[in-house]
């Protein structure tokens, strides 16, 4: 005798918990790198990165798609709009950042959404990168973050 067993189907959004796994890897790379008394870009891109991973993560779990987190006027890499948006789709439920926090965040978006952590510039460095954000504050934000939005993005799949 035949039997038919049908399955239903199955929606698995994996899409923030695949953006939060590579915001982890970003937050490990950063929290390796040696700490010298140079100046590098590389740990402050990581950690923006990683918290421009987190914040998107977050807001797939809200439903808002890739395509549109790509566009440059709803977010992008633009890591201010980006916290904006998540404020708006209720992140502060999850978590709150200070206003210290972000007060550094929007320092290093200077850099950060202009590629200044990717690109040499020569004005930047003739001022010792003097307006860059404090290194230790990005960790704990994407540190934060990366904690608090596991659960979430859990959830989500």
């Amino acid at each position: 005798m035949n039997q038919t067993i049908v399955v239903p189907s199955i929606t698995a959004n994996l899409s923030p918990l695949g953006f939060h796994h590579f915001g982890s890897d970003f937050v490990t790379a950063a929290s390796a790198f040696p700490s010298t008394d140079r100046y590098s870009p590389l740990p402050y891109y990581l950690y923006c990165h990683a918290i421009e991973l987190f914040l998107k993560a977050f807001l797939l779990t809200k439903g808002i798609s890739r395509n549109e987190l790509s566009k440059k006027a709803i977010f992008s890499h633009d890591l201010i709009k980006g916290l904006i948006l998540a404020r708006q789709n209720g992140l502060p439920t999850v978590i709150m950042l200070s206003a210290a926090d972000e007060a550094e965040l929007g320092k290093a978006n200077i850099y950060y959404n202009e590629k200044g952590f990717e690109y040499f510039d020569v004005t930047e460095a003739m001022r010792g990168f003097s307006n860059r954000p404090d290194l230790s504050t990005l960790r704990t934000i994407a540190e934060k973050l990366q904690i608090k939005l596991k659960a979430v993005c859990e959830a989500a799949t």
